[in-house]
């Protein structure tokens, strides 16, 4: 038993001797003065910058670079030199000629470099335009995931709302109505909670959709006439008493031309409907129609 402790002993002290001098080979030894080289800070792959689509991609950019150029122990100096190398197009040609402005002994400070970057990529009135942008965003149209992701793009811009309460009421605000019921009972302490509710929300939503138009499919649709509505649905009629004493007084005004009322010469004068013709055709003979002697 002994042996065998004495073995893993020997054998952990073996290791660890083996990552130590692995270490101090690939420790750099340079004399203090020396500073952190560019291949140094190569190792760190930082990203090269052109232009940025957005402002806030400028600044990622910036902080980033500077993250990276603080691990491996820049000084001022060597921030702005290494930082101006990746540099590149439409940036490259912005800092030569930043510098082509100053006198060739004129040495620019980390700070300096970041306040013309900024000045340049993520100008005040852009933020300005985009902060009130923020403040007028709503859902509308769009999914869940598009809206949250416009909202949390565009309140990068405005500092006054980084607080997580403040955060929550401008995202339900610009929630679309069937939404923020059901999301107020929630009570959501945390911003994140917020939206994942709100995404499950939306699914369920899609789903009950689904459901509705499965259903429409199987049930009988019912016929509708194209034919406009006038409104009316029946048409009013005179009753056969008006149209009979109509007749009679017509006819006897009439009676010594001896004729029938649908044959009557001054009928063209006069608006005869339907009705009235067939009126007279019911009425008998001996009810005060005499006809012209001569006619017969």
């Amino acid at each position: 038993m002994q042996m065998m402790e004495e073995r893993q002993r020997i054998t952990m002290e073996q290791q660890n001797k083996f990552f130590h001098d692995l270490l101090q080979q690939n420790k750099v030894d340079r004399p203090e003065n020396q500073g952190v080289t560019l291949s140094d800070f190569q190792n760190t792959k930082p990203i090269s910058f052109a232009y940025a689509p957005e402002p806030m991609d400028a600044e990622d950019w910036l902080m980033d670079t500077e993250r990276k150029l603080n691990t491996v122990g820049c000084n001022d100096l060597e921030k702005v030199r290494y930082a101006t190398h990746l540099l590149c197009g439409p940036a490259a040609s912005w800092w030569d000629n930043i510098v082509a402005v100053y006198p060739a002994e004129k040495v620019f400070t980390w700070e300096e470099f970041k306040r013309k970057f900024r000045e340049s990529n993520v100008p005040e009135s852009i933020v300005e335009l985009k902060s009130r942008e923020f403040e007028s965003i709503e859902q509308k149209d769009k999914a869940i995931l598009t809206y949250v992701r416009e909202f949390s793009g565009l309140s990068r811009y405005a500092v006054e709302e980084v607080n997580t309460e403040d955060k929550k009421k401008r995202f339900m605000r610009g929630l679309n109505p069937q939404f923020k019921v059901q999301l107020r009972m929630l009570r959501a302490t945390e911003f994140q909670e917020l939206v994942d509710a709100a995404i499950t929300l939306e699914d369920d939503f899609k789903q009950l959709q689904d459901e509705k138009r499965k259903k429409a499919k199987f049930e009988p649709k019912r016929f509708v006439s194209n034919k406009p509505n006038t409104g009316l649905s029946f048409k009013p009629r005179f009753n056969n008493n008006y149209n009979s004493r109509r007749n009679q007084a017509f006819q006897t005004a009439n009676q010594i031309e001896g004729h029938m009322l649908k044959d009557c010469p001054k009928r063209k004068n006069v608006e005869v409907s339907q009705e009235e013709e067939e009126a007279e055709e019911e009425i008998p003979e001996g009810t005060g129609r005499t006809r012209n002697p001569s006619a017969s």
